[in-house]
């Protein structure tokens, strides 16, 4: 679905929109009020560095991940009072299915291996490797945790250092 702005299908940006923001933005509104009647609570929505700087050809993505960013500081605003902390963890590349779906099509699309787009993507981060999922899932838990009680409102990133 990468598309230059100008280029882009609107029912892939509203679907786009749906499952990245809209469905988070669902499950957050059923939830919070219920954990700020306990007076305890804490939310982490998944964004991905895209949230924080944008990519080429991929405004559809980008934009609904910057929307998760704004998402989870409006409810860290709101439900703070209430012992209530929001954040969003912002991956760099993760070896996950959708990655290794976005890598297939990327080496279809430049006519190269899957594993020369995978190389090409370790590269831009200093441990020249990609993410693997539990190194994104223990921040999660640890933003979820007690010790995190005074993370609240932002923006993590885990890109293994990585600079774009």
């Amino acid at each position: 679905h990468e598309r230059l702005v100008w280029e882009q299908d609107p029912a892939v940006w509203r679907e786009t929109m749906s499952i990245n923001l809209d469905g988070p933005f669902e499950l957050a509104r059923l939830t919070v009020g219920g954990m700020c009647k306990r007076g305890f609570g804490r939310l982490v929505f998944t964004s991905s560095t895209a949230g924080e700087k944008s990519e080429r050809s991929g405004s559809a993505y980008s934009a609904s991940k910057h929307g998760l960013i704004g998402l989870a500081r409006a409810v860290a605003q709101d439900a703070g009072p209430f012992g209530v902390t929001s954040n969003a963890v912002l991956p760099g590349w993760v070896r996950t299915a959708m990655a290794e779906r976005s890598a297939k099509a990327e080496a279809e699309r430049r006519a190269i291996s899957t594993e020369q787009v995978w190389r090409e993507r370790a590269a831009i981060y200093p441990q020249n490797r990609v993410l693997e999922p539990r190194e994104v899932a223990q921040v999660i838990a640890f933003l979820c945790s007690d010790a995190a009680s005074g993370v609240n409102g932002e923006a993590v990133t885990v890109a293994l250092g990585g600079i774009w």
